[in-house]
């Protein structure tokens, strides 16, 4: 049994989240197992499942104290890195890499970094930061992944040989379900509402700001339409105040996270992702998965995580009246079949049945 050190899951279940838990907990990845190391005060998410096949290790996050941050890395690496034949670091910026140099001193072989972004989430010290970082992971790593070509671009300087690890899902859990739509929408009062849904961390990045001002012009001429946020983050403050100010209240759900994001697809009759970037995204897949119509910025779903042809895709530069007319033209179109989404889904590469066997048969292969 070959021992992975995991890192970058946080207590908030995201997009990296799931693709670690889509790889790491597959009954199909044989012979591997994964620990988790955490910066982290709180308990990661999905901590249950994953402790019931590997460890969890948490240290004091750098933001908290930087002194005993870098101490408790240095004091885990000493007592168990002879244990790990690979560090995997899941990352959306190069901000802070002092664990992947401490990891690197400690004798572990395999240095693997794994870009899940496109762009700068932060501010601009972590724009500075994650620039000088850049030019300098080819002598920290030695293995260079990202979800996409774009997310590789934003990571690694062009003379780094980068892989390309698709953001793979289960597809048949993301089905359409005709029983948990009906009980959805009876439970949050939403039978003969337009239902839009948007998944997405509550954060400048899924730009829900753009959802709210779409839905203020929509109901203008049709007040049966409602928007479903599922998710949590530091905007939620911001967006009530928007709401308010906008008079929407009346509107607007926020659901919270939630775990059966295929039930709420189903619930949903359009679904909008107005995001200002991503890496590839995770949710993307999983509403494509479900064969929902889907209205994106051109940002949020890209050329290499575009699968059905029920997507519309529009530029953020583009008036707010084009958002409102494509949604208005998805209400009521009928869901992909889900047997040919399942062949589309297997030709790109993105399916987990198949991409966690090329996985598996990669980590057993290190020594």
């Amino acid at each position: 049994m070959k021992k992975i050190l995991v890192i970058g899951m946080t207590s908030t279940p995201g997009g990296v989240e799931s693709f670690l838990i889509n790889y790491c907990l597959n009954k199909n990845m044989t012979g591997i197992q994964f620990d988790f190391l955490c910066p982290s005060e709180n308990k990661i998410a999905y901590s249950e499942e994953i402790e019931k096949q590997g460890n969890v290790y948490y240290v004091v996050p750098k933001s908290k104290n930087m002194f005993l941050h870098k101490k408790q890395l240095k004091d885990f690496f000493k007592t168990y890195s002879k244990e790990y034949v690979a560090v995997w670091a899941n990352l959306n910026s190069l901000m802070n890499v002092d664990f992947l140099k401490i990891a690197r001193k400690s004798g572990i072989k395999h240095i693997i970094v794994h870009s899940h972004n496109s762009s700068n989430m932060g501010g601009l010290l972590q724009k500075i930061l994650h620039t000088k970082n850049k030019y300098f992971i080819g002598k920290i790593a030695t293995e260079f992944w990202a979800c996409s070509s774009g997310a590789a671009k934003w990571f690694y300087p062009n003379k780094l040989p980068s892989t390309v690890i698709n953001n793979a899902i289960n597809v048949d859990k993301y089905e359409f379900d005709q029983l948990k739509r009906e009980n959805i929408r009876k439970e949050y009062d939403l039978d003969g509402c337009k239902v839009i849904g948007h998944i997405g961390r509550l954060h400048f990045q899924k730009n829900q700001s753009q959802l709210l001002v779409i839905m203020y012009q929509l109901i203008q001429k049709d007040e049966s339409y409602r928007l479903v946020l599922i998710g949590s983050g530091p905007d939620k403050e911001m967006l009530v105040r928007e709401i308010s100010q906008m008079g929407l209240e009346k509107y607007v759900i926020f659901a919270g996270e939630q775990k059966d994001i295929g039930g709420w697809l189903s619930a949903f009759d359009v679904f909008v992702f107005p995001s200002r970037f991503e890496g590839l995204s995770i949710v993307g897949l999983e509403a494509q998965a479900n064969g929902i119509p889907i209205i994106a910025s051109t940002n949020a779903i890209n050329d290499e995580g575009l699968i059905n042809s029920n997507v519309i895709r529009i530029s953020l530069d583009n008036s707010v009246e084009e958002w409102c007319h494509a949604i208005e033209q998805s209400i009521g179109e009928v869901r992909c079949e889900h047997s040919i989404i399942k062949e589309r889904f297997r030709a790109k590469c993105f399916d987990i049945d198949v991409e966690v066997g090329k996985m598996s048969k990669y980590f057993n292969a290190l020594e």
